[in-house]
């Protein structure tokens, strides 16, 4: 996971220990200068999360359906208490 994407190595690690845990926080805020590879790194990141391989280490298996990228939009609520902020 997250191979084709370079540096970011502390970033990396920890959306990989996110994964692997059953309990995650509802939300997560990626922010950084611009061109930092935020967007990417987040997309890389919402594959594995909706993927449906039953191998958490496969994940994402580039064969169901969050390999395109479409991954469902959720609106985040206001004023939320555990999300997790991201620095690219």
């Amino acid at each position: 996971m997250f191979e084709t994407i370079t540096g970011h190595e502390q970033n990396k690690e920890f959306l990989r220990r996110l994964l692997a845990r059953d309990k995650r926080p509802h939300s997560l805020l990626f922010y950084g200068p611009e061109g930092m590879g935020k967007r990417l790194l987040a997309l890389e990141f919402a594959k594995a999360l909706l993927c449906l391989a039953p191998d958490k280490a496969d994940r994402p298996c580039g064969v169901c359906e969050s390999r395109s990228g479409r991954a469902r939009r959720r609106k985040s609520a206001a004023g939320t208490r555990r999300g997790r902020a991201i620095r690219t």
